[in-house]
């Protein structure tokens, strides 16, 4: 036996001359592999300008002086490369790789830390207190242990703090400095808080673990609440876009309606809202008043209208771009100094009123006293009549009874008859009173 069982080192020959030779080769071993520290583990050719004692591990497919030394110690001893090569369970050190390398027989291998009970760990960085676990990376991933591979498919991260007034929660932060935070702070319940410096910091809002009801802690502070909103509100009081909030004047309770001046039309697509006709077009009679839109696409909307003037009521449709037209809505009830009229939705109407025949107006007659009106007005024009009546009333009895001929009725006025049994005038009643009804359409 020549050599060391472990490192090889060569043995001095009793008979051996130039003992210090076998000696000096044994030491360039020992230096080799006791506390091995290669410069790196990924070279395939010796690098131009070793030092002395410079050491490398020799990566796979080598070429040049470190040719079919894949996986050997190189080192640069007196001017030339001298190669061990190691044993299983051989161990080094990494400069480049800042690791432990162990042997396994056929490739180093580097050295996996313990999996259980590590003090510190420190991925791409150094972990130190407070934080034993950091991470420094662009991205981390968790990806669920699928059923196949005997997880159940779920992938779920669970922060848990030690009791109620302790904090579990996430917190962002720029530079270090915490701007938000949410999670259980403080209490059980859920808080989304943040912060402007990191030192001072607010709630936003805190879900009650227990009913599940939101606090919307901005709406206590009326200049917060809106600045808060400031991005999802409208833009201006007619913006249409969806999931935004109303502001107060716009189309929502409280405000002033959106004017609709000359030059717009009151039967032209626009979005949900609240409106005021001050002389715009297409309005159900040329009126001004008040117009509510009900959206649903650029070809359908639906429309009511109220007059100003007699709140009168419209509704009115735009179906497949095309206006119906507009429909009276309400039953409207009118009055002026001639008497009273009731209109239907469809447009009849019913007129009442009341005139006075004085003792004055009558003519004698042969056989009777006698009264003919023919300019009587109703107290609104009719389009189309469809009959009128009357009747008599004088508070007397007898030969003082007036009594109703005929009446005569047109579209805006009216003529009556009226004779008594006596045929003198004088004598006829003093304020024989008529009650004229009529029935017709006025649209």
């Amino acid at each position: 036996m020549t050599d060391t069982a472990n490192l090889g080192l060569p043995f001095i020959e009793g008979s051996q001359a130039q003992k210090h030779v076998t000696h000096n080769e044994a030491l360039r071993i020992l230096d080799t592999v006791i506390q091995i520290a290669v410069a790196d583990m990924n070279r395939t050719a010796p690098p131009a300008d070793p030092a002395e004692g410079q050491r490398h591990v020799v990566a796979g497919g080598p070429g040049g002086a470190w040719a079919g030394h894949a996986q050997a110690i190189a080192t640069w001893q007196e001017g030339a490369w001298t190669f061990l090569m190691p044993k299983a369970g051989w161990c080094l050190w990494s400069i480049a790789d800042a690791a432990i390398f162990t042997f396994d027989g056929s490739a180093w291998q580097m050295l996996s830390p313990p999996t259980d009970n590590v003090g510190r760990l420190g991925v791409n960085t150094v972990a130190a207190a407070p934080n034993l676990f950091s991470v420094r990376s662009n991205n981390a991933l968790f990806t669920a242990l699928e059923t196949g591979d005997g997880g159940n498919g779920d992938a779920r991260v669970q922060i848990s703090k030690q009791a109620p007034g302790r904090t579990a929660s996430v917190v962002f932060a720029d530079s270090y400095s915490g701007r938000a935070e949410f999670g259980l702070t403080g209490d059980d319940d859920f808080h989304l808080k943040v912060s402007a410096d990191g030192a001072t910091w607010r709630d936003a809002f805190v879900i009650d673990r227990s009913t599940g009801n939101v606090a919307l802690k901005g709406f206590s502070d009326a200049a917060a609440t809106r600045g808060s909103l400031g991005l999802i509100k409208q833009a201006t009081a007619a913006d249409p876009m969806a999931d935004r909030v109303l502001m107060t004047g716009a189309f929502g309770l409280g405000g002033d309606p959106v004017m609709l001046n000359p030059g717009n039309s009151a039967i032209a697509v626009r979005p949900t809202g609240f409106y005021y006709c001050a002389s715009a077009s297409d309005t159900p009679a040329g009126i001004n008043g008040w117009l509510r839109v009900y959206y649903l696409n650029a070809s359908y909307c639906a429309f009511e209208y109220t007059q100003a003037s007699d709140g009168r009521m419209f509704h009115g449709e735009r179906l497949n771009n095309a206006f119906t037209g507009w429909r009276a809505v309400d039953i409207v009830t009118n009055s002026n100094s001639t008497g009273q009229w009731v209109t239907h939705p469809s447009g009849w109407t019913t007129s009442i009123q009341k005139i006075v025949v004085g003792a004055g107006e009558w003519s004698a007659g042969t056989q009777l006293s006698y009264f003919d009106g023919s300019t009587w007005s109703y107290p609104v024009a009719f389009t189309s009549i469809y009959g009128a009546l009357a009747t008599t009333q004088d508070g007397a009895v007898g030969a003082r009874s007036a009594y109703l001929s005929y009446i005569n009725p047109g579209l805006s006025n009216f003529s009556i008859y009226l004779s008594s049994p006596n045929p003198t005038a004088g004598s006829q009643p003093a304020g024989v009173s008529v009650t004229v009804f009529a029935v017709g359409r006025i649209a």
